[in-house]
């Protein structure tokens, strides 16, 4: 899981002044379900696929506003069922709350584990400030579970900092919390000892996150391959999360990029092959920076390591928050209260505009992915349904072609009327002469975008934005998306873009002669168990890929193809070909 990073800095005890449920200017994009709230929210995480929790409220002093946290659940609306809305919509219903006392500040971090343990950030007014606040999801109800201080409050007493991020890792054993005086705790859980400290005095910490597991398996994931991220507005450091050890840090000029670090994410790992070998892909980061002279931000994707800038994305507005969900997408919130989609390798998918009245505040996808829900401090919650859709390349180049259809039209009506009242022509024979002239301008666009696509892309059939990407160095590419609409892909994505997907569907391009590959490598195979460096017995066929639990082939036959169908620990059940 992780943490969502929010925007701002204010002083303990201070409140927010916000407009209560106000109404959007325009939205060009209708959310799958909202909700408004009573209060403005600073912070928001799924407990499962249908609750969202949220996190927030008017501060320490007496605005009228209270802090609390709520449980939100999506339920479908029908004809028999309360509320507004036709057959098939989904509503938020607030189904639970823990109103906090006015002696406390407003949570401003959230995250919460398999075993429902809410974690939060909240500071208290009066006493020792026991900032860690740990909760108790039990059905619709929240009950507070314990609570730490694991940072000292700072000497001169005005409680400037507060704590900003509240994380767990995948399996729910480790808690990272930071504040915004540069401190940071990895907290064990349930004893909740302190496993190591990091952090520099004065350097704010905004946003923080562990590596996900491998497979997306949490059983699979070993203590050893497990890393933690953090970043200041200056450093994005990189730690072996179970004990602290510092791998690396990097700096905005070595991304060539004069900004400052506010999001840091890991993208998920997979198995991929190449030349029947198999791997893992590595740990890769991506980071949001902002520019502050321009307004605008870049998106970088970091080499596994984080050794190198991969590729970059510019958004044109500053960056609040940041998620990635299950499936490698990438969801961004800028300040012009846009919500930017991109693929793992950050091609644009899809924009919402006007996603509220301010900026978000909070952005995090559902566990399998899909959705992603966003808060704001203009009291409305909402989630949307992005996960998908064209890039944005592919879209420019459908209104070209478009507009040049159109254009030609034009030219050839244009042409038509001239001859019928100027020259002694027939109208049938003009006629003629005109569907002809549309017939011949239809093949050459329509040959000239096969050609353009048959260049750079190749049809995948699916619903979700290709996610899971395999490239070999020798052929082609394989694709997997979820099923449904069309999807084209890039034929240039390079070896290693690799992304996790539930529900797959692959397709690969093959032209080597057949062969039973089935026959010659069940008994190397089956009961095997697949590594990190490939399969105990040999080298498998080039073509050879990966099946695992959830996936399903598409309908193409290529003979020379041999498909490892293993289960969630990586063991090999059997084999098909094609």
């Amino acid at each position: 899981m992780t943490a969502a990073c929010i925007s701002g800095r204010r002083r303990r005890g201070q409140h927010f002044a916000y407009t209560n449920n106000p109404k959007p200017k325009m939205s060009p994009s209708t959310p799958y379900a909202e909700s408004s709230t009573a209060f403005p929210i600073f912070a928001l995480a799924w407990s499962s696929n249908t609750t969202l929790l949220l996190a927030g409220g008017g501060g320490a002093s007496r605005s009228g506003v209270a802090n609390r946290l709520d449980i939100r659940e999506l339920k479908p609306l029908t004809k028999e069922g309360e509320g507004k809305g036709a057959e098939g919509e989904v509503r938020l219903e607030s189904v639970g709350e823990y109103v906090l006392s006015r002696e406390e500040d407003a949570p401003m971090c959230l995250d919460v584990n398999d075993e429902g343990v809410i974690a939060t950030g909240i500071n208290a007014k009066n006493g020792p400030n026991e900032h860690l606040r740990l909760f108790k999801l039990k059905a619709n109800t929240i009950e507070e579970d314990g609570r730490k201080q694991l940072f000292k409050a700072p000497e001169n007493g005005d409680g400037d900092d507060y704590q900003r991020v509240a994380v767990y890792n995948a399996s729910g054993s480790l808690l990272a919390s930071a504040s915004t005086d540069g401190s940071l705790a990895v907290v064990n859980i349930p004893d909740r000892s302190v496993a190591w400290t990091s952090g520099e005095p004065g350097q704010e910490i905004y946003d923080a996150a562990f590596s996900w597991p491998e497979a997306n398996e949490k059983e699979s994931h070993t203590a050893a391959a497990e890393l933690f991220a953090y970043v200041t507005p200056s450093t994005l450091y990189l730690h072996n999360a179970p004990d602290g050890k510092l791998i690396r840090t990097i700096s905005p000029s070595s991304s060539s990029k004069p900004a400052q670090f506010r999001c840091v994410r890991f993208l998920p790992r997979r198995r991929l092959l190449s030349g029947g070998k198999v791997a893992m892909t590595g740990a890769v980061m991506v980071a949001a920076l902002n520019s502050k002279p321009s307004g605008s931000a870049w998106i970088v994707r970091y080499t596994p390591g984080g050794a190198g800038v991969e590729r970059t994305q510019k958004l044109r507005s500053s960056v609040t928050c940041m998620d990635v969900a299950s499936t490698g997408t990438i969801a961004v919130a800028c300040a012009n209260l846009s919500i930017h989609v991109l693929s793992p390798t950050l091609v644009p998918l899809r924009r919402v505009q006007q996603a509220h009245s301010f900026p978000a505040t909070c952005l995090r996808w559902r566990p399998e992915g899909g959705l992603v829900a966003s808060g704001s401090v203009d009291a409305r919650v909402r989630v949307w349904e992005v996960e998908g859709g064209r890039s944005s390349a592919m879209t420019v180049l459908v209104a070209v072609l478009v507009l040049v259809v159109l254009v030609l039209v034009v030219v050839v009506v244009g042409m038509w009327w001239f001859l019928v009242k100027t020259e002694p022509v027939a109208p049938a024979a003009a006629s003629r002469s005109l569907l002809l002239a549309l017939a011949a301008t239809s093949a050459g666009v329509v040959i000239a975008y096969v050609l353009l696509a048959s260049k750079k892309s190749t049809d995948v059939k699916g619903r979700d934005s290709c996610a899971n990407v395999m490239a070999t160095p020798e052929r082609g590419i394989a694709v997997a998306c979820a099923g449904g609409r069309g999807v084209r892909v890039p034929a240039c994505l390079r070896y290693g873009d690799v992304m996790p997907s539930k529900d797959t569907t692959t397709t690969t391009m093959s032209n080597k002669p057949p062969t039973n590959l089935i026959q010659d490598w069940s008994s190397k195979l089956i009961g095997k168990k697949i590594t990190d460096s490939g399969f105990p017995k040999g080298d498998l066929p080039q073509k050879s890929r990966v099946v695992e639990p959830g996936s399903f082939l598409t309908r193409d036959f290529h003979e020379d193809r041999l498909n490892v169908h293993v289960d969630g620990s990586g063991k090999v059940t059997h084999l098909t070909q094609g």
